[in-house]
């Protein structure tokens, strides 16, 4: 869990950078011009998450994750959170220490399933 943690801390601290928030939105614009940059991003979020995924798999083996959780859906719900953190960024503020209990309270063992949305 604590590797999980780390990860998510070490993923959103740089949206404080003064600048995060308007890179990003000139990422997505550029994203519909170029191929390349499209690949690079993908594969990047493919390795992210796929290392979540494997230290979720882990974590829930060892009990300290919601055995309930997917891990590869959450993975992916994690690095929504992250994500997230770029579209609001607040110019010096680290998010990192509320990604991190957002995490916890998520990844929290016993915690009751809710039901499907779907």
């Amino acid at each position: 869990l604590a590797s999980i943690l780390d990860i998510l801390s070490e993923l959103s601290k740089d949206a404080a950078y003064p600048y995060a928030q308007g890179m990003l939105v000139e990422s997505l614009r550029r994203m519909g011009h170029d191929p390349e940059l499209v690949a690079v991003s993908e594969k990047v979020a493919a390795v992210q998450r796929r290392g979540l995924t494997d230290l979720l798999e882990c974590a829930i083996d060892a009990g300290q994750v919601d055995a309930t959780l997917d891990p590869d859906h959450t993975a992916g719900w994690l690095m929504t959170v992250v994500d997230a953190c770029y579209l609001n960024a607040e110019p010096g503020h680290d998010p990192s220490p509320e990604v991190r209990r957002t995490a916890q309270g998520y990844l929290r063992p016993g915690y009751p399933k809710e039901p499907d949305h779907a």
